[in-house]
């Protein structure tokens, strides 16, 4: 389930859809409202720099497979022992495999592309800090939030943090997105 969440006190400007608001959450000390996005909304906050706004956040839950590094590998070329070979991790520091941080990584840009700011979001840099490693069946939460809009240059800049249930960050950073004009 991917979920919004707009500071309290934030006015939201979707046209189309329907949107219900449910009660005030916590995410990293800040009391936001969240609010579940229906279906047509999302195409109106991905065609509209105006219908961003500062601290508005999306958040999505994914847990990794075994499968999932298989396929990565399978894609990338990318057969690091570290992501498939248990006799191999266990020597590491980690003792067990990890997931390539490729795939937690995407659902970062899951959120760009679906949610904030929406089709038309281009890549034009990326700081990312991967503090943590990720394991096989572990529940990761990946969250954006709008932290800069400049209307001029169509750039938005987004604070990324992701984390496993027990609150340790697997992705800390920040990236800057170009937002194509694809309203109409």
């Amino acid at each position: 389930m991917i979920k919004l969440f707009y500071p309290l006190g934030t006015a939201f400007r979707c046209l189309q859809g329907i949107i219900s608001e449910k009660e005030g959450v916590r995410v990293r000390g800040k009391e936001y409202k969240s609010v579940i996005r229906s279906e047509g909304c999302g195409d109106a906050m991905g065609r509209s720099l105006n219908a961003l706004d500062l601290g508005q956040t999306a958040v999505m839950t994914r847990k990794f497979t075994m499968e999932d590094v298989r396929r990565c590998m399978d894609l990338t070329g990318d057969d690091n022992q570290m992501y498939w070979d248990e006799t191999f991790a266990q020597k590491t520091r980690y003792k067990r495999t990890i997931v390539q941080g490729l795939l937690t990584e995407g659902l970062v840009t899951a959120l760009i592309n679906s949610r904030i700011p929406g089709p038309g979001a281009l890549l034009l840099n990326k700081e990312l800090v991967f503090p943590n490693p990720v394991f096989v069946g572990e529940s990761i939460t990946a969250q954006i939030e709008v932290v800069d809009i400049n209307l001029e240059r169509r750039w938005v800049t987004e604070k990324v943090i992701c984390t496993k249930e027990d609150g340790n960050e697997v992705i800390r950073g920040q990236i800057v997105l170009f937002v194509e004009n694809v309203s109409g």
